[in-house]
């Protein structure tokens, strides 16, 4: 439980700005830490991800298309593997096609593989 000040009471608010014991300063934990280049992805969905070689826009973001190769989404365009018998090894269907059937998030030019 936070601890009292004296003298604080219920109907009267504490300023917590004139105590210089509740500011953190430099050392603040909630401080926004800053970042050099934003996380972005390649196409105006986020979800879009195609196969290392199907685009030059992808294939700028290996880290990113490491990372769903190892969590198991199948890329954007493809059906995902299905292992029977070791289900634990089976892909989950990428989360554009999901969204977006019959493959209507390759419509848009910004979500075709360039």
């Amino acid at each position: 439980m936070w601890p009292f000040r004296r003298g604080a009471r219920i109907d009267r608010p504490v300023r917590l700005a004139a105590d210089p014991r509740l500011s953190h300063g430099a050392c603040d934990p909630c401080a926004a830490v800053p970042v050099a280049t934003p996380p972005t992805m390649p196409h105006c969905d986020q979800a879009v991800l195609h196969a290392p070689g199907e685009c030059t826009f992808c294939d700028a973001y290996p880290e990113w298309q490491q990372l769903r190769q190892l969590w198991g989404i199948a890329f954007t365009g493809r059906q995902p593997r299905i292992d029977r018998e070791r289900p634990w090894l089976s892909e989950v269907r990428c989360p554009s096609d999901a969204r977006w059937p019959g493959r209507v998030n390759q419509v848009w030019p910004g979500n075709q593989p360039g």
